[in-house]
């Protein structure tokens, strides 16, 4: 629709219609497929991360683990992937420290676990997962040891 042929009269109209939606109708819409993001901890839990997204995950990396495809910044070493140098530690509720190494969570890990809160994006820090605030990068929750089942 081209909102400047829009009747003034309408205009009032059709703003509060779209108020009504949500505010913005172009939002509501989500491509099918798309999974939704979860803004709030699970229900019981005390973290972001749900159990089944623990095994989803754990289950990517497990058969890669066992086979040696350790993933960069891990080693494979008695018959598991460990860092591959002592790994920076962290914690949640706290920033990330400066010189901890990220890597990118592979496309097929980023799936199982859906789409981050906005304003967060998921991490591989050595061989955790995380969930970090985009905005000063506190550390909000994390899947440890991705060679525990």
């Amino acid at each position: 629709m081209n909102v400047s042929h829009v009747h003034p009269g309408h205009a009032a109209l059709l703003a509060a219609a779209l108020l009504a939606l949500g505010g913005n109708a172009a939002l509501a819409e989500k491509p099918p497929g798309v999974p939704q993001a979860r803004t709030t901890p699970p229900p019981g839990g005390n973290g972001y991360f749900t159990h089944a997204q623990r095994r989803a995950v754990v289950a990517y990396y497990e058969p890669r683990f066992k086979t040696g495809q350790c993933p960069p910044g891990l080693a494979h070493r008695d018959n598991a992937c460990l860092p591959m140098a002592d790994s920076t530690p962290w914690r949640r509720g706290a920033p990330l420290p400066g010189d901890a190494v990220t890597y990118p969570v592979p496309h097929d890990v980023s799936l199982r676990l859906g789409l981050p809160p906005e304003g967060h994006r998921f991490v591989r820090v050595g061989s955790d997962i995380l969930l970090l605030a985009i905005d000063g990068g506190v550390v909000i929750d994390a899947i440890d040891d991705l060679s525990r089942p």
